[in-house]
């Protein structure tokens, strides 16, 4: 089953906002057709600064904001503002290969935008 482009949309304004737990939002994505040639919603600087602070506060972990960035890394429904984003998205979802995702790190994206 997939979802209409409404609901779609829908699930997609959930995951930019990171507004429902990961579980929620991986079952909810599950039902997304995964190749699609429209962008449906824009993931600018305030939704990735928002989720941020969340983590520098403590409301969510490290590791939930890796896999919230590895859940929009990639996506075509999704649009990002500017290469920035895009860049801090991959940053975020990639520690591996980018470095460990740290407060330090965070401080950093917030501040140079």
């Amino acid at each position: 089953m997939t979802l209409n482009s409404g609901a779609h949309k829908e699930v997609l304004l959930n995951l930019i906002s990171f507004s429902i737990d990961l579980s929620r939002l991986k079952k909810q994505l599950a039902l997304v057709d995964w190749d699609q040639t429209e962008e449906l919603v824009t993931l600018n600087f305030f939704h990735v600064k928002n989720v941020i602070e969340r983590f520098l506060s403590g409301g969510i972990s490290v590791k939930e904001l890796e896999d919230w960035a590895n859940l929009l890394e990639c996506r075509e429904d999704l649009n990002f503002e500017n290469e920035y984003v895009e860049g801090v998205i991959y940053r975020l979802a990639n520690p591996v290969l980018e470095g460990e995702i740290s407060e330090a790190i965070c401080r950093g994206i917030l501040e140079k935008q």
